[in-house]
């Protein structure tokens, strides 16, 4: 993945105070014709997301964050192939939405400790071992994926609702997906199955 931070001109940005941030939010500059190190900037405190060309303007592949209050962000439905770069920065991170996408490698996630909810669902995920750290998720939705084994999860003590339907590769009733299950369960967690 290229920063094209050095590289690219900085547009002008209206400032607002912000910890809630949305993808859908963001305004494309269509008459900005570079073509390679376009920086398209999120409005707020040094927010910015930067993007490999007009055509791919939707793809994120940089989020530089000044702001170490963003608190929840919100990138469902972006087309992202790949969990952005530098959102393990986001040490206040309560909240992330990454549902509709095609990611399938969610390690770097595993250094958010302060997320609660984490939205994954309806993405190409196969190993959620990276998420076992994240002890303070209370609900993790997975569901439209392609896990396989989701022993990774049996120290998540603080979660109580769990999304696994929709993937079809998983089997809940194999030994060790059972015992992890029947863990989360024993904890209080309600388990989600289907939409």
């Amino acid at each position: 993945m290229t920063d094209v931070s050095r590289t690219s001109r900085r547009l002008n940005p209206t400032v607002i105070q912000a910890t809630d941030v949305n993808m859908s939010d963001v305004l494309v500059r269509q008459d900005y014709n570079v073509l390679t190190g376009i920086a398209k900037e999120y409005f707020g405190q040094g927010v910015e997301t930067y993007f490999s060309n007009l055509s791919d303007a939707n793809k994120p592949v940089y989020l530089h964050v000044e702001d170490k209050r963003v608190d929840r962000l919100d990138m469902c439905s972006q087309s992202l192939m790949e969990v952005p770069n530098g959102i393990d920065k986001l040490v206040n991170l309560r909240e992330l939405h990454l549902r509709g996408n095609q990611i399938k490698d969610v390690s770097e996630l595993g250094n958010l400790l302060n997320l609660r909810a984490l939205r994954l669902s309806d993405n190409q995920v196969e190993d959620v071992s990276g998420l076992g750290d994240l002890v303070n998720l209370e609900w993790l939705g997975l569901g439209g994926n392609q896990i396989k084994d989701v022993s990774g999860l049996s120290n998540l003590v603080n979660l109580r609702e769990l999304v696994l339907g929709g993937n079809p590769n998983l089997d809940c009733n194999s030994e060790n997906n059972k015992k992890v299950i029947d863990k989360l369960k024993a904890r209080g967690c309600n388990m989600l199955y289907y939409f």
